[in-house]
């Protein structure tokens, strides 16, 4: 179950996937108003290395996720980079990932590591739409977050959470 406080996270896969596939701006307006709505309400939370990824798309997306740009979580926050540290030993001690792994999460751009960070730094929740892997040089969302007691759940998980509706 989840709480009634509960702070979301958005991957950078939560909007992409919505805005390429699902619910494009001028067919589904609504869900735009809802997320925008809950960001500004503080439901809905921006990591900044999410927001430089999602900004880098140079579309649509970029140009309407730039206004909640003085929004963002900074990963420059102490906590988050002490947590992020950890995430990052884990993968390069942790037999069950191979060095590519840990080489991959590691890049400047990659934005998963810093994600999972704040969310367990934060107690939110990671709004993602990765599944569990058993790759040893790909390492998932959902498998990181369960590694350090970050709670996460699905895009439409949490529409249901924050009460979306789509309908007229």
């Amino acid at each position: 179950m989840t709480e009634k406080n509960e702070v979301f996270l958005m991957d950078a896969n939560s909007f992409i996937a919505p805005y390429r596939q699902y619910y494009p701006f001028d067919m589904v307006p609504g869900f735009w108003s809802h997320i925008k709505e809950c960001i500004g309400n503080g439901s809905i939370v921006i990591a900044r290395k999410v927001f430089d990824e999602v900004m880098s798309g140079g579309d649509d997306l970029s140009n309407w996720v730039d206004q909640f740009r003085s929004k963002t979580l900074d990963h420059r926050d102490k906590n988050i980079v002490i947590a992020c540290g950890k995430i990052l030993d884990y993968l390069r001690t942790s037999h069950k990932y191979n060095d590519e792994a840990a080489y991959a999460w590691s890049g400047n751009k990659i934005a998963d590591p810093w994600l999972i960070a704040t969310a367990h730094v934060y107690g939110q929740t990671v709004v993602t739409f990765e599944k569990s892997s058993n790759s040893p040089n790909k390492p998932k969302i959902p498998d990181i977050c369960e590694r350090f007691g970050v709670k996460h759940c699905s895009l439409f998980q949490m529409m249901r959470t924050l009460g979306f509706s789509l309908s007229k």
